[in-house]
């Protein structure tokens, strides 16, 4: 299988892969990291002809319309919630990207000098994750979580655990409720959030983590009889009486010493395995799989680059980088792999099936880069930020091939 896309994994301490994040201007070091980078002219021409999205105008494609934006209901259940570049909240005339609040005014979303922090009443320097369900945004730090009302501006609620302490808190937005577990739990709990009323979802078998898919089924990683003896990886779903029943879809069987998640969708659970001793080859001692919900395993070879990259069930969208010598002379490593004028959307067989042009280049040479990579109802959406002013840009092109 071809060795096909450039990722951003938010967790960058996988076994045996390491995300390279130099900062340095220096132009000889950043010269060597942009060859890694497929020009996005190159890579359309390998595209074939039909089904290559077709070209627009110049005046159709680089004028910025007065683009209203909305919520994106997957961001409150995706695996990492910030999927595709910064944290995105959208409410009304709110717009939330990373830390920075925008407001919509006269068609256009305007930089405030208010943070998220100071919109919910955050103090505290705690690494928060937030998320979105309708006007509530949930923000949490690993010990607890906040609720905040956008319509009311008031922080309502605080869901403490007095009697826990722990450094990991996994959680999810999914149809009105908010899903949760704390890394020493054999069980995953929900909250409703209108109303406050909890329960038990799953327990009893060792959960490591889990994730939700867009169907509402949970995807179940376990500890095989007992900590010491493998993992093995169910669905959980309701039944017609809202009791959650369970599936195993499969079991490792000692392969693996250790695994870490990337992505979970209805295609597969998409993770980096470290081998375990017997499994070892002489050259390598780590593989890329899928899971299937049919208990198959995929081969799926990974290359981490950088850049925005969404994880659809039909297939994987990538932000494609042209990089000039203006922007290698001036631009930090971070920037760099960020100035992405189109995206190329892939299968997961390693095929190019489309590429979509976003902006002309020539706005990344104005200090532009990508901040946020979204696709809702038919539409790829980029979110782009100029460098120092904080001035957004909003892409959006019509892409239904991608469903």
């Amino acid at each position: 299988m071809k060795r096909i896309i450039s990722i951003v994994l938010i967790t960058c301490y996988l076994t045996g892969i390491r995300l390279y994040t130099q900062t340095s201007t220096n132009i000889g070091e950043i010269q060597v990291l942009a060859n890694f980078y497929i020009p996005f002219e190159k890579l359309t021409a390998e595209v074939e002809q039909e089904n290559v999205q077709a070209e627009k105008t110049n005046k159709e494609l680089y004028k910025e319309s007065d683009i209203l934006l909305e919520e994106v209901p997957e961001l409150g259940y995706s695996y990492s919630p910030t999927t595709g570049g910064d944290t995105y909240i959208c409410y009304k005339d709110i717009l939330i990207l990373g830390d920075d609040v925008y407001r919509y005014v006269n068609g256009k979303y305007i930089k405030t000098d208010e943070t998220i922090q100071d919109m919910l009443g955050i103090e505290d320097n705690s690494l928060y994750y937030y998320r979105q369900y309708r006007n509530i945004i949930v923000a949490c730090n690993d010990e607890y979580f906040l609720l905040y009302d956008m319509d009311t501006n008031l922080s309502f609620n605080y869901l403490n655990q007095d009697d826990e302490s722990s450094s990991s808190l996994e959680w999810y937005l999914y149809d009105g409720y908010l899903y949760y577990k704390r890394l020493e739990w054999n069980e995953i709990k929900r909250i409703h959030l209108p109303y406050g009323e909890e329960q038990v979802v799953y327990s009893g078998k060792p959960v490591r983590q889990f994730a939700m898919r867009g169907d509402g089924k949970i995807l179940c990683e376990c500890w095989n009889d007992g900590w010491n003896n493998g993992m093995a990886y169910y669905l959980i779903e309701p039944d017609d009486n809202g009791e959650w029943k369970e599936e195993e879809i499969w079991e490792d069987e000692d392969r693996w010493e250790y695994v870490e998640w990337f992505a979970c969708n209805q295609y597969g659970l998409f993770l980096v395995a470290e081998l375990s001793y017997e499994y070892w080859h002489s050259i390598w001692r780590s593989e890329e799989v899928i899971i299937r919900e049919n208990g198959t395993l995929e081969n799926f070879d990974i290359e981490v680059k950088g850049g925005c990259s969404l994880f659809l069930d039909t297939g994987c969208i990538v932000s494609a980088i042209p990089y000039s010598r203006e922007m290698l002379n001036e631009d930090s490593t971070h920037l760099l792999v960020r100035r992405a004028s189109g995206v190329i959307f892939y299968d997961y067989a390693g095929n190019i099936l489309s590429t979509h042009q976003l902006v002309d280049p020539k706005i990344l040479q104005d200090g532009y880069y990508m901040r946020k990579l979204l696709y809702y109802d038919g539409k790829i959406t980029a979110l782009y930020t100029q460098k120092n002013t904080g001035k957004l840009y909003v892409a959006q092109v019509e892409a239904e091939r991608v469903q």
